[in-house]
């Protein structure tokens, strides 16, 4: 993703390439489909499995526990994250994330997405987005 950018408001994040956009409770990925199988959630395109106590992104781990997710390479977090899948959505408490030496801040009660509307942000995480604009 040579043209990586974040461009972002109050209502509305968008990665190019991957187009995710972010408005009020929904997180929508277009590119990106999630399947999910028992405990595991797959992400095809995206090379992304998740099981009960890891998430994986090609040769790289994300630390997962309870209460937070960390992205060393990149430096993404999420703190006071709580992630479930019931039926067919994902749903999950306040969270943070933080880019780099860039931070974005989500505070909800509650966000839902369905099957084609993955509730996390996907992205090339072994790339660091050459631009980052917050509006």
């Amino acid at each position: 993703m040579s043209s990586s950018k974040i461009t972002g408001s109050s209502s509305k994040i968008k990665w190019s390439s991957f187009k995710i956009t972010l408005s009020s409770s929904k997180i929508l990925v277009s590119i990106s489909k999630i399947t999910r199988s028992s405990s595991k959630i797959t992400w095809s395109r995206s090379n992304i499995t998740w099981s009960s106590s890891k998430i994986t992104w090609f040769s790289s781990k994300i630390r997962w526990s309870s209460s937070k997710i960390t992205w060393s390479s990149s430096k993404i977090t999420w703190s006071r994250s709580n992630i479930t899948w019931s039926s067919s959505k994902i749903t999950w408490s306040i969270f943070k994330i933080t880019w780099s030496s860039s931070e974005i801040t989500w505070s909800s009660s509650q966000n839902t997405g369905s099957r084609s509307q993955i509730a996390m942000i996907v992205a090339n995480m072994n790339q660091k987005p050459k631009q980052v604009q917050l509006d």
